[in-house]
């Protein structure tokens, strides 16, 4: 298990409805600034944000922390405009790291936008950085000189990055590479029987996951936790909150350790099918 892998802060449910089993109600203000400063009591290592989760940006920058933050590029803006309005809303001088907004591609407005982004680098922007959810497009990342961070999904359903090698092969020229997705929007912790009606194929797989975790005595946030954390080449594991008790819950399964032999039961579970695991195809 790498002892470099820290926790990073997702940002999308902090001020908006966000994923299958959002809540009804978001939470006031005052708690989502509680909720940033935190952060920095449970040990997270950066807040993941973007101008488009709701206002989320503001509240960073409301709640003053001292915290790393990665933020994306505004789809609907130049970067320049883009990096400008996340400067003011977070209240910094400095971006940690700015990820592209667009799936990475070979077009020219993906290539332009890469190089706009790469020459504030020094300027106001640390490191330049792409989401990606293929494989097709980390291969692209790996080429791209100008990225430096790329973000996969990864979970103990969906193994494709950690299954190719590419962690590693980013790892040895230098690109981070930041996990996401880890808990699948909450329904590798949530009660398979409660699963929206297009989901329900997934039972199968979150059923088998949760009787290993029954079985071993471990919490399945744990057990989601650890598997992905001891994966060799990550630098860290995106992890969403939208209340204090859940990022401290987090925090707290972030930091427990499990048999390195229960772990290796994970992965006799059949990865689901890409279509299943894939947020962007699920119904809200």
């Amino acid at each position: 298990m790498a002892e470099s892998v820290g926790l990073v802060l997702g940002t999308a449910q902090l001020a908006q409805r966000y994923g299958v089993l959002s809540r009804p109600n978001v939470s006031p203000l005052s708690q989502q600034i509680d909720l940033i400063r935190t952060a920095e009591s449970c040990r997270v290592v950066a807040i993941d944000t973007s101008p488009v989760y709701g206002g989320a940006e503001k509240v960073i920058g409301a709640s003053g922390t001292q915290l790393e933050v990665h933020t994306k590029c505004h789809p609907k803006l130049s970067v320049e405009e883009s990096i400008r309005i996340s400067k003011n809303s977070l209240r910094r001088e400095t971006l940690d790291t700015v990820y592209l907004h667009e799936s990475l591609d070979r077009s020219d407005e993906v290539r332009v936008k890469l190089q706009d982004l790469a020459e504030h680098v020094g300027y106001g922007v640390r490191a330049v950085g792409v989401s990606v959810y293929e494989i097709d497009e980390f291969l692209l990342a790996l080429d791209a000189p100008e990225i430096s961070v790329i973000q996969v999904p990864m979970s103990i359903l969906d193994r494709r990055f950690a299954e190719t090698g590419l962690l590693d092969r980013a790892a040895n020229l230098g690109k981070k590479v930041f996990a996401r997705s880890v808990l699948l929007q909450g329904l590798l912790v949530a009660d398979s029987g409660k699963l929206p009606m297009a989901l329900a194929p997934l039972r199968t797989y979150l059923d088998k996951v949760e009787a290993i975790a029954d079985q071993n005595g471990v919490s399945r946030i744990c057990l989601a936790l650890s598997y992905v954390k001891r994966l060799p080449g990550l630098s860290g594991i995106i992890v969403g909150a939208s209340s204090k008790f859940e990022l401290e819950v987090a925090a707290s399964a972030f930091l427990c350790s499990i048999r390195e032999e229960v772990l290796d039961l994970v992965e006799q579970i059949e990865p689901a099918p890409w279509d299943l695991v894939d947020p962007r195809k699920w119904s809200r």
